[in-house]
């Protein structure tokens, strides 16, 4: 996942599939990089590193609608549509991403359209690949 715009660090800033990219020290560039961090009930925020206050992976305007936008905006620990559960797809590497606030999973719009630039969106969760991802550390 990256922020549209690479360093876009505004509120609303959509989040997008982009191929990995690299700074020349070989790291990503940092609209790439989140940061997780799990609440007491067990539910995560994803934090944008490009940003300097942190935004958070977020469903525009706190929607339940079925290709809502996913967006980074502004980190509230209160926001349940900033809020993400880790459902592992059978001990992983896999996961779908669902959302606290909407109970919609994570997706790459278009049912997956492997082009980069494509929106990433919410949906009905379901076991299409659209809706699967992996995590890689640095």
């Amino acid at each position: 996942m990256a922020i549209q715009g690479g360093s876009n660090e505004g509120n609303g800033a959509n989040v997008i599939q982009w191929t990995q990219s690299f700074k020349p020290d070989g790291t990503t560039t940092y609209d790439q990089q989140w940061g997780l961090a799990r609440n007491s009930e067990g539910f995560y925020s994803f934090r944008n590193a490009g940003t300097p206050d942190w935004k958070a992976l977020t469903v525009n305007g706190n929607n339940n609608r079925n290709g809502e936008r996913i967006i980074q905006w502004q980190y509230s620990a209160a926001n349940r549509f900033q809020q993400w559960y880790i459902d592992w797809w059978e001990g992983g590497p896999y996961f779908r991403l669902v959302n606290r606030g909407s109970g919609k999973c994570l997706a790459v719009a278009g049912g997956g359209n492997p082009a980069n630039g494509t929106q990433i969106i919410q949906w009905e969760c379901g076991l299409g690949a659209d809706q699967f991802w992996v995590l890689y550390a640095e």
